[in-house]
């Protein structure tokens, strides 16, 4: 992701950080003591369910889940603790430079943060190859779920990943 200035990345990163910290956990959560959790076993899901993993404390990750069940999405959600979400983060090969507050799994791609539902109903239609995922990184105000009662939106990206973490700009907000 190209990021259009030195105190643009950092003012992400301190922003990355409180915002993690504000959905239960903290950045820098250390993984390396936990087992990630499992995929849902595929007999319970279908391919069009979106799966969501994501702390029980976490108020805008609820907002997203809102968004894309009135976007058609199926969700089905699973809380967990901060360093579970970490470890499961780390075990489905999320950069961190790509991690956001939740992870969710639809149709064989990992969905990383708060990418608008239409930005995965293209994705899902699509299907291009190579592709592993679509991420929106950080917690943009003004994303799905990160609203501001101003209606302030900050400029973000929707970005595809692919199993080496390359990434390609989808969508710009």
């Amino acid at each position: 992701m190209e990021l259009r200035n030195t105190s643009a990345a950092l003012a992400l990163v301190g922003i990355l950080t409180m915002g993690l910290a504000a959905c239960g956990g903290s950045a820098d959560a250390e993984t390396a003591d936990y087992e990630a959790p499992q995929p849902v076993a595929e007999a319970n899901v279908s391919a069009e369910t979106l799966v969501v993993y994501k702390t029980e404390t976490c108020g805008c990750c609820g907002e997203w889940v809102d968004h894309m069940a009135e976007n058609g999405f199926e969700v089905e959600v699973h809380d967990m603790s901060q360093e579970e979400l970490g470890a499961l983060k780390t075990a489905r090969g999320i950069d961190r430079g790509l991690q956001s507050c939740h992870t969710a799994e639809i149709g064989g791609y990992l969905v990383e943060g708060h990418v608008p539902a239409k930005d995965l109903q293209r994705l899902l239609a699509e299907k291009p190859d190579g592709v592993k995922g679509i991420a929106v990184p950080g917690m943009p105000i003004g994303s799905p779920g990160m609203e501001a009662e101003d209606g302030h939106v900050d400029e973000y990206e929707v970005v595809t990943f692919d199993d080496a973490g390359e990434t390609k700009v989808y969508a710009w907000y």
